[in-house]
């Protein structure tokens, strides 16, 4: 355990992303996002702008790895 008088930097932000587990939460991270680019909620191609930006859509669930 650190004491608060430590030296020691700040963490870097991508220590911190993997400590939070922050994922981008965009079209291209979302289970609902399928390989031929169509939201499976929406049920039509988004944007390529939206498909891009993070936070935007309140359906996003994150991608199931297998």
């Amino acid at each position: 355990m650190l004491r608060s008088d430590s030296m020691r930097p700040p963490e870097p932000e991508f220590v911190r992303d993997w400590r939070e587990r922050r994922i981008p939460r965009c079209c291209h991270t979302c289970d609902n996002y399928s390989d031929d680019g169509m939201c499976l909620v929406a049920d039509e191609r988004p944007p390529e702008d939206f498909a891009a930006t993070r936070d935007i859509c309140d359906s996003w669930v994150m991608e199931i790895p297998f």
